[in-house]
């Protein structure tokens, strides 16, 4: 294939956002609420819960906090304030971008929204990466999956290998289920870890897994399956 295109999943591949949880959830849910810090230890650890299922805040809160809208929507900004201000970048990711530009492959940005539309695309200029990428496709506002998004990529860029890295494994089995065996796509799992592991754990250990963006290279370099 003549071209390669990373397509790079944000949260847990790019940047840790979630050191801030705990901020939010035990001292500004209760500060804003009135709710007591046990609740909020309840919703931290739900939080991880939904985040393995693939779902946003405005998917579950509603059923759990009962404010009004304008209480519910403050609470949701001060929720992506502690995300936001406490990111950072994982190592290796500033190097093997440039590398990748070195390397003339197409960097496109596959991930799925946050709460508030637009909010994700602001979040890649904040960190600096929006200019590193060729493109940049938000599920749930771009395309309603990712493997719809992927398959655009697939009819955009021909004779090319489209590498997904996502660091959740159910995330990469489903869209394996719903692209079956396409010797076009890659799928690699970016090994990331938090204070509950279950959103980030690998049950049947399918899927070629890296600790640091710059471990790619060997992967590609790997001799692959096709049926």
């Amino acid at each position: 294939m003549d071209q390669i295109i990373m397509a790079l999943d944000y949260d847990g591949v790019l940047v840790d956002s979630y050191n801030g949880l705990e901020e939010f959830y035990l001292e500004d849910l209760p500060a804003l609420t009135g709710l007591d810090r046990s609740f909020g230890r309840y919703l931290l650890y739900m939080e991880y819960l939904t985040e393995g299922c693939g779902l946003l805040r405005i998917d579950w809160w509603p059923s759990i906090i009962e404010v009004h809208e304008e209480l519910f929507n403050h609470l949701l900004w001060k929720y992506w304030e502690r995300r936001i201000e406490n990111s950072a970048i994982l190592p290796g990711v500033l190097t093997a971008l440039e590398r990748f530009r070195e390397r003339n492959y197409r960097i496109i940005h596959v991930g799925f929204m946050d709460d508030i539309p637009g909010l994700k695309k602001w979040r890649l200029e904040a960190d600096g990466l929006a200019p590193y990428f060729d493109e940049i496709i938000v599920v749930g506002e771009d395309y309603p999956s990712r493997h719809e998004a992927l398959k655009y990529l697939e009819e955009k860029y021909e004779n090319s290998l489209i590498v997904y890295v996502d660091d959740k494994p159910v995330n990469l089995f489903k869209i394996n289920v719903k692209l079956g065996n396409n010797p076009r796509f890659l799928l690699v799992r970016k090994e990331f870890r938090k204070q509950w592991s279950f959103p980030w754990d690998d049950p049947a250990g399918s899927y070629p897994t890296i600790k640091n963006l710059l471990e790619l290279e060997k992967i590609l370099e790997m001799p692959r399956e096709v049926s």
